[in-house]
């Protein structure tokens, strides 16, 4: 070395910013890019003394056997997939956070290639993925209980579309729709909301209707309940069920919902685009939903992350959500509607749904106004999202002018209205 390489790469001269004498009298160095530039020729310079192919081979094998016994690689870089799976197989969970954490390979070909160098948001990212897998692993609250909830009840929508779904037997007759901005228009189901974030069980117990041969899809889609398609919010396809038998038949998927999310299906057959009556579609008895669901009890992350030391884990129950009761009812509350017919008055809000409802046989007229909805609240309970959407039959279903809301104590005197206006879609309002 001395003889064809500390001529330039000496403590004075530092060519390349390398100093080879000063290395090799620290003796605890790296001599992978000195061997890479001896065999590959590079090193010494073309125009420099040439070491003979015996002093290159006795080079070469001292700075192999150097490596061998004092080299240390560095870290191999974990790629964002490998991580997430890696943490996965540590706590047992099954979560798919990957896209959560920015891709960063700038040139390199490989994400897991070790000269690329984390960025400080990918930095972040990777820390807020492991925090919010260990909070679902461990929940700071406790493992939240098994629940099944039973509903064939669908949320209310846009008059233009609630069209296109209608009672049958014991649960709904569904018809392929779209919404106007062209997306898929979905139908929410009542009586059913996440609790927490995980894994749930949907069962359909659905069958095809028509004499045709092709195949009834259920889209399965999860998020946020919209009321009409000009302010949607974003939803997740969570599977497709096809139905191809006419006989009743149960249908399960395991799913992964966040906290709050709702669920909604939209039925697809070329065979009943739009259709209003009869009886082809997809016919949905009821949905049923357990969960949040666990592989195993105890769960695997207290089996991994506390190995060795006692857990004192009870049988794990499972509970059954009553949804018979309406909204109202289950505050104590009752309802109160005006009404020409008799046996009228209350036809909805008591089954189930979320709707207040008045009819009458006839256009109302000042002569015959108002008709009223009266709620009872003895507990003083919050009572969110009183709405109405009007008929577009001529029968005088829900034909509204006008509104108010006024408050009592005790339904005799009645304050001045604290809400009024016109034709408008009562909307997210609160009475207290």
């Amino acid at each position: 070395m001395a003889t064809y390489c500390f001529d330039c790469h000496d403590g004075a001269s530092k060519e390349g910013g390398l100093d080879l004498v000063g290395l090799l009298e620290t003796d605890d160095f790296d001599g992978t890019l000195m061997f890479e530039k001896l065999i590959t020729a590079k090193m010494p310079p073309v125009d420099g003394e040439q070491p003979t192919a015996v002093d290159k081979r006795l080079i070469l094998d001292w700075l192999a056997k150097r490596q061998d016994s004092d080299f240390h690689h560095p870290y191999r870089r974990l790629s964002r997939h490998e991580f997430v799976h890696g943490i996965n197989d540590l706590l047992g969970t099954r979560m798919d956070l990957a896209n959560q954490i920015p891709e960063d390979r700038g040139t390199y070909p490989f994400d897991s290639d070790r000269r690329i160098q984390l960025t400080r948001e990918q930095l972040t990212a990777y820390f807020t993925v492991a925090d919010e897998m260990l909070d679902f692993a461990l929940p700071e609250n406790g493992i939240p209980q098994e629940r099944i909830w039973t509903t064939n009840k669908i949320k209310d929508s846009h008059k233009t579309y609630k069209i296109y779904t209608r009672k049958y037997k014991e649960g709904l007759l569904f018809s392929w729709t779209r919404a106007n901005n062209g997306n898929n228009y979905s139908f929410f189901y009542d009586n059913f909301e996440s609790p927490v974030k995980g894994w749930y069980e949907l069962t359909f117990d659905a069958a095809k209707l028509g004499d045709f041969k092709e195949d009834v899809s259920i889209q399965v889609y999860a998020g946020k309940y919209y009321f009409a398609d000009d302010r949607p919010q974003p939803q997740r396809l969570l599977e497709v069920i096809s139905l191809g038998n006419k006989k009743l038949k149960s249908h399960t998927i395991r799913v992964f919902l966040h906290a709050g999310e709702n669920v909604s299906v939209h039925c697809y057959s070329k065979h009943t685009w739009r259709q209003k009556n009869g009886e082809q579609g997809a016919y949905i008895k009821q949905l049923q939903v357990r969960g949040p669901l666990l592989q195993q009890w105890p769960p695997r992350a207290y089996r991994n992350v506390f190995a060795g030391l006692p857990l004192d884990a009870p049988p794990r129950e499972t509970s059954e959500v009553s949804v018979a009761k309406t909204a109202l009812e289950q505050i104590g509350g009752r309802i109160f509607v005006s009404s020409f017919q008799p046996g009228m008055e209350k036809e909805k809000m008591q089954d189930g749904s979320n709707l207040t409802f008045w009819h009458t046989r006839f256009q109302p007229t000042l002569a015959q106004s108002p008709h009223y909805v009266i709620l009872e609240n003895p507990a003083a309970k919050d009572i969110a999202g009183l709405s109405y959407a009007t008929w577009s039959g001529g029968n005088g279903n829900g034909q509204i002018k006008g509104y108010s809301i006024s408050v009592s104590e005790d339904g005799e005197p009645w304050e001045n209205p604290i809400v009024a206006g016109g034709t408008l879609r009562l909307a997210d309002c609160v009475v207290e």
